[in-house]
């Protein structure tokens, strides 16, 4: 495991040398970049503080029953939920894959794209 810090924020990032994993293939599609090394620390730190938001979310309280909900991001950009679990953030959209995933700081959704702060 590689450890790099992020200047100017408390968060450390901490990623494992896979050129092949899915996430890292859809990241670096995404920006248009072969490897972490090409990304400087504070795109790294952007595109990871908006894929999080504050507290411990679950699924009932980001997925709307019925109008389209405002979520903000640690990053301090808003995306919107709908009801189908569909994401629409600055770029892109992205669907809610698997809900509810438990851990020690908060509550993980897997979806199927990477949310860029970017368009």
């Amino acid at each position: 495991i590689s450890e790099a810090s992020v200047a100017n924020t408390p968060i450390t990032i901490k990623y494992r040398a896979m050129r092949n994993a899915t996430t890292h293939a859809n990241l670096y599609n995404a920006l248009e970049v072969e490897g972490i090394e090409e990304l400087s620390a504070e795109l790294v730190r952007d595109v990871l503080l908006y894929h999080v938001v504050e507290g411990r979310r679950a699924a009932n309280s980001v997925v709307p029953p019925m109008k389209d909900r405002n979520i903000e991001t640690l990053l301090g950009v808003n995306f919107t939920v709908d009801p189908e679990a569909t994401i629409h953030a600055v770029g892109n959209t992205a669907s809610i894959e698997t809900a509810n995933i438990s851990a020690s700081n908060g509550i993980i959704h897997i979806i199927d794209a990477v949310l860029l702060p970017i368009e």
